[in-house]
């Protein structure tokens, strides 16, 4: 077991693998640290924590891991690739979540939520990624597309996002493999679309 807290932690090398179970915080502070994960969700938790100006790679895919939410992100540059992640601040999850001024334009975000928090200080990644900014509020944009293939499923999905959420990210190859559509087709209807960032 590898706990890291109440400490504050500056300009060093993290690397988080698979061999043990993590545990980051309460009370830990990483300044100007390269975070590198090798490991996959359940192996990792966070509680109370501040990551500023960290640059943080996932090495495999980061899967359904929502503890992002227990941490304060500001100023911090993300690679890598990240499933089903959520990010910022979501009281029922963790009072404490937030993020601000953070990249992910070297990232493939698939599946991603960020809660309560100001998008215009987050960079998206670009295509094949995508963004839907305020999904709740487009509802009605959203249900009134002519989406292809099945794609409607995954929209009404969408759609149906908490009020909380201000984005969530997709990647085009594993959206349009899922429902019976090809990455032009959702381009093409993507593009259309006031509430989209690509």
């Amino acid at each position: 077991m590898n706990q890291l807290q109440q400490d504050t932690i500056e300009d060093t090398e993290l690397v988080l693998d698979d061999k043990e179970q993590h545990y980051l915080g309460p009370s830990l502070v990483l300044n100007r640290c390269q975070i590198i994960l090798r490991t996959n969700a359940n192996a990792l938790t966070i509680t109370d924590v501040r990551i500023s100006d960290c640059h943080i790679e996932a090495k495999k895919k980061l899967t359904n891991f929502q503890m992002w939410c227990a941490a304060k992100l500001r100023g911090c540059t993300f690679a890598g690739w990240y499933v089903g992640n959520d990010f910022g601040h979501w009281a029922e999850q963790n009072p404490n979540g937030a993020i601000e001024d953070c990249d992910f334009s070297k990232a493939i975000l698939d599946g991603c939520r960020f809660m309560d928090c100001n998008a215009e200080s987050i960079v998206f990644p670009k295509w094949p990624c995508f963004t839907i900014l305020h999904p709740a509020q487009h509802r009605k944009e959203i249900e009134l597309v002519d989406w292809p293939g099945t794609l409607r499923i995954w929209a009404n999905v969408v759609a149906a996002s908490l009020d909380i959420t201000t984005a969530s990210v997709g990647y085009a190859p594993t959206v349009a493999k899922q429902f019976d559509s090809t990455e032009d087709e959702l381009r093409s209807t993507l593009e259309g679309m006031n509430c989209v960032k690509m």
